[in-house]
């Protein structure tokens, strides 16, 4: 398995999310074997499906529950070539 992740603070406690990203895979192996979570036991998680496709936009909402800060990981659990590029987190009411 691999994981790389940022902690996001500053964030508002209580509030939605948007987090955008693009991604580009290459020979992942099954739908769920890269995901990407928020949540610090994992779960629920946003899958990136199986496959190969070039640089698709990506945007899935989020919420902060009781805290300021967020750890943002990408998790590889199976075979896979993934590039991710352009992540930006907003709060959902600024999204356009």
């Amino acid at each position: 398995m691999a994981t790389v992740s940022q902690r996001i603070t500053g964030l508002r406690p209580n509030t939605p999310y948007i987090v955008k990203f693009r991604v580009k895979a290459k020979e992942v192996s099954k739908t769920g074997a890269v995901f990407l979570t928020v949540s610090p036991t994992w779960n629920p998680s946003i899958d990136f499906p199986a496959g190969e496709y070039d640089w698709t936009p990506r945007k899935e909402p989020f919420f902060t529950e009781e805290g300021t800060f967020v750890d943002l990981r990408f998790v590889a659990q199976a075979r896979a070539t993934v590039w991710i590029d352009e992540v930006q987190i907003t709060e959902a009411k600024n999204e356009q």
